[in-house]
């Protein structure tokens, strides 16, 4: 029998839980990447593993552990982690990774929302915000030219990818 890359990582992450190895936040970033693969089981056990070892400080576990559960369309799952999360953990990047999330399963209202508790948060949207809120046609093109605006705003307006962002988004709303 062949065992693909997977399959190790997961049988060498399980052997140095049984060798009492300490995993840190990169040994459970990068099993935590795998886990959609085969369902969410498994990452449900990394993520109690987490809670037990006080793993879910570090920003890093956090946005791997939101990552799969959207890979997974778990988004209840994703929202309990971003919302249980430690003041001060979730940054740019953990907002991130729930926009896009949000986004890739269609659910556009959901991602403005946190697009706009990003803003609320003080936290400066990046390239990657603007190109994953303006990626989803949203119902509301008001609201699709208030975050275009804070692109232009924030300086993002020379970004390649903001800037066919904000094309897809205003052909795909039938804005012009």
């Amino acid at each position: 029998m062949r065992w693909c890359a997977e399959e190790v990582a997961f049988g060498l992450f399980c052997e140095m839980r049984r060798m009492g190895v300490r995993c840190d936040n990169y040994s459970v970033a990068s099993v935590l990447s795998l886990c959609c693969l085969e369902g969410t089981g498994f990452g449900r056990q990394v993520h109690c593993l987490m809670v037990r070892t006080g793993l879910l400080g570090r920003g890093s576990v956090v946005n791997a552990l939101l990552t799969m559960y959207f890979n997974c369309g778990s988004v209840a799952e994703a929202f309990e982690v971003f919302g249980e999360a430690e003041d001060g953990v979730c940054d740019e990047i953990s907002f991130n990774v729930m926009i896009d999330g949000l986004v890739g399963l269609g659910r556009d209202e959901e991602a403005l929302t946190m697009f706009k508790a990003m803003r609320e948060a003080c936290l400066r949207p990046t390239e990657l915000t603007f190109v994953s809120v303006m990626s989803s046609c949203l119902a509301a093109s008001v609201a699709n030219k208030h975050v275009h605006a804070d692109a232009i705003k924030l300086g993002f307006e020379a970004f390649t990818s903001v800037s066919n962002a904000s094309i897809t988004m205003y052909t795909g709303c039938g804005d012009s």
